[in-house]
Parts: structure tokens; C-alpha cells; sequence
């Protein structure tokens, strides 16, 4: 039968590789082997109409998108400037930070103010009653007192940073005496801490302030 079909279509000019389109007859056309010469369509090849002729014997080649590779590797050393940049603000601010607990348990407010912007806010949202304070004169002006009743050290438990360098969070605990009354005062609190281009701008306080009031009540 396969005979029959040749050489009919020799006699009506059909060209051999529109053989495929019989019924089972493509698995008897022999493969060609992969070649890079796109000039002449050999027997039994079947040829993908979107490649493109090219001249004999030129190899297809593909550009090095250079252009491409510069482009992401100068964004990622943009990236890279940027982490560093974070990293080296937030290690900036956790000094502070410390120097800050430091220089209140010594009451050094000459060390304070070096810290604090001038505009410095404090907020005490469980004080009785809630403070809020602005401008560091005024944090001066409220805490000093305090710290003369008060006497104590701060001791810096863990420090959380965020996606923000320039905020901070950190647990702390208090360990001295209430001055009145001679007993020991021993607090834990979380500060929120936020800087700006160097210098700490605010701080939201949480503690317990029964603690406080107890170390001041007369037995």
C-alpha cells in the first residue's frame, strides 16, 4: 500500500512531505538529524514556519542581554546601600538608646539634653493621671523631682527593632529605693522609642504605676 501511495504521488507531483498528512504514515518517514544550515528543506524535514531563514552555515546565536544585567546589578547595589545605611542608623540608635537609660539613672540631664532633640515628647499613658509632655524643658521640669524621690538604676533587658531604623523597642527594669520612705523599688517597663537624624525625639513609657505608689506608702 505504502508503494501504491509513492508513486502516486509521483505521478501528480505531490511533494514528499505532505506524506505526514496520510493516516498513518508520519512513523515511517525517517528523522532527520538537528542541523544549523537553514538553506534547503532536506527530505522528511519538517520545518517551523515562524524560524526565520538564515544564511548557509551562520550559526543562531544569542546577544548577552547586558544591558539587562547592569540594570539589576545596579539595583541591587542600590539595595545593598540602602541595608547598610539602615543597619548602621539603627546601631546608632540602640547606643543612644542605652546612654539614655544610663544618663537617667545617674541624672545627668547634661547628657540628657546631648540625647534628646529639643522638641523631645514623653508620654505616660499609665500614669494617674496620663502624662504628655513636649519640649525637653518640660521633660526636665516634670522628671527631675521625680528622680530626687525616686533614686534608682535602669537596666536594659532586650531591644526589638522594627522595619523603621529609627524605632525602637525595649524592655527595662528599675532596681533602687523610694527616698521617703526607704523601701525598694523595683519596676519593669517598655519604651517606645523614636529617633531623628541622630537624636531621640520621643519615648512612650508603659509601666505600673502601683508599684510606685506602694514604695511610697507608710506602713
Amino acid at each position: 500500500m505504502l508503494c501504491s501511495i509513492l508513486e502516486q504521488n509521483a505521478r501528480t507531483d505531490i511533494l514528499v512531505r505532505d506524506l505526514p498528512n496520510y493516516v498513518g504514515l508520519s512513523h515511517y518517514l525517517p528523522r532527520s538529524r538537528p542541523s544549523y544550515n537553514h538553506g534547503e528543506q532536506k527530505w522528511g524535514e519538517m520545518r517551523d514556519p515562524t524560524v526565520k531563514k538564515m544564511p548557509q552555515g551562520e550559526l543562531r546565536t544569542r546577544k548577552k542581554p547586558k544591558l539587562i544585567l547592569n540594570y539589576v546589578s545596579g539595583e541591587l547595589g542600590l539595595i545593598g546601600g540602602a541595608v547598610e545605611e539602615a543597619d548602621s542608623r539603627m546601631s546608632r540608635n540602640e547606643k543612644l538608646l542605652r546612654a539614655f537609660l544610663e544618663a537617667v539613672g545617674t541624672t545627668d540631664f547634661h547628657r540628657l539634653e546631648e540625647i534628646c532633640s529639643g522638641d523631645f515628647v514623653l508620654e505616660l499613658p499609665y500614669n494617674d493621671p496620663p502624662t504628655h509632655l513636649e519640649g525637653f524643658a518640660a521633660y526636665r521640669a516634670a522628671v527631675e523631682p521625680s528622680l530626687e524621690i525616686f533614686r534608682f538604676r535602669l537596666d536594659l533587658g532586650k531591644i526589638h527593632e522594627g522595619r523603621d531604623p529609627d524605632l525602637l523597642f525595649a524592655e527595662y527594669t528599675s532596681d533602687g529605693i523610694a527616698v521617703p520612705t526607704g523601701k525598694p523599688y523595683r519596676n519593669t517597663y517598655i519604651g517606645v522609642f523614636r529617633f531623628r537624624e541622630g537624636r531621640l525625639v520621643s519615648l512612650r513609657e508603659f509601666f505600673n504605676p502601683a508599684i510606685a505608689a506602694e514604695a511610697l506608702a507608710a506602713d
